[in-house]
């Protein structure tokens, strides 16, 4: 099994030929409401990748919360780990423009309540691999994490939204997963120039396994000053929204498996957030693994 401790959000969704400029406004004809969050939206990769998944988190006692569960609860992700908490169910704003980039801001509300407790001891020996994000209190994620390790959990941890890590974050995580943007800001203090020498630095200082994301570029694999390149799929995008936790789901979900071989996980989660690309919206767009064939 795996659990996913992380952020449950509302997503407002807006398509738009263009990103406003500062003090801009731009019209667009319509909006969507969406069930959304890294937490929830790597939860439902994992469980449509064909893992058993549960999912830790907090919502708000509102309308929103019932929409933010609506995927989960269908797709059948045990939500006994989430709690009610009296701040309002997250919400994100999340405009998409006409090559299928998006910008994202994002209200925590009821996020700011996620604690390492909701996730029983009876949950981890149930489980072999935990999925962290940096949406949720990150000292509550450390400190899941050494419990995790100590009940012979793998962890994987996505830098995102990028933020300064205390140094003992990392000392329980066996997969660290982010994207060009989040290696730089990791290694703003390093005279460094480019991604994958600072995976590379990372995995070596850090002694964990570094998978970067390059978008169209692919991705690469790197454990110590050994590193994999790994092409991606070449699709017509529409939306990126959720493609990077489509990825993480996926690998997450190869890894519980335990007997594919990581060069192989990562394929898959490569197709299944290509495929996501092709769609519109977060939850809406991750492909289920019969999708992949």
């Amino acid at each position: 099994m795996i659990i996913v401790f992380g952020a449950i959000y509302a997503d407002m969704v807006m398509r738009m030929d263009k990103f406003p400029d500062p003090g801009e406004t731009v019209l667009t004809k319509s909006y969507t409401y969406v069930p959304g969050g890294k937490g929830a939206n790597q939860a439902l990769a994992a469980s449509r990748a064909g893992q058993k998944v549960l999912l830790a988190g907090a919502i708000g006692n509102d309308a929103q919360a019932a929409l933010a569960l609506t995927l989960l609860q269908s797709d059948g992700i045990e939500l006994t780990g989430v709690k009610e908490s009296s701040m309002p169910t997250g919400c994100s704003s999340i405009f998409v423009n006409q090559y299928g980039e998006n910008m994202i801001c994002s209200a925590s509300g009821a996020n700011i309540d996620v604690r390492e407790s909701q996730v029983t001891h009876q949950m981890l020996q149930n489980a072999n691999v935990l999925v962290l994000q940096c949406e949720a209190p990150i000292e509550e994620s450390a400190k899941l994490a050494s419990r995790a390790k100590q009940a012979g959990l793998t962890v994987i941890l996505n830098l995102a939204p990028a933020i300064s890590l205390p140094n003992h974050v990392l000392e329980n995580i066996d997969y660290l997963i982010m994207n060009e943007v989040e290696a730089e800001f990791m290694c703003k203090d390093l005279n460094l120039t480019d991604a994958t020498s600072m995976a590379t630095t990372i995995s070596q200082n850090k002694q964990l396994t570094v998978i970067l994301t390059q978008g169209e570029k692919g991705c690469a694999l790197v454990s110590n000053a050994d590193i994999r390149y790994f092409p991606a799929f070449e699709v017509t995008t529409i939306d990126t929204t959720a493609a990077g936790d489509t990825f993480i789901g996926y690998i997450a979900a190869g890894i519980a498996s335990q007997d594919v071989r990581i060069e192989s996980v990562i394929q898959t989660a490569s197709k299944a957030a290509s495929i996501c690309c092709t769609r519109e919206g977060s939850q809406p767009s991750i492909p289920f693994s019969e999708e992949l064939e």
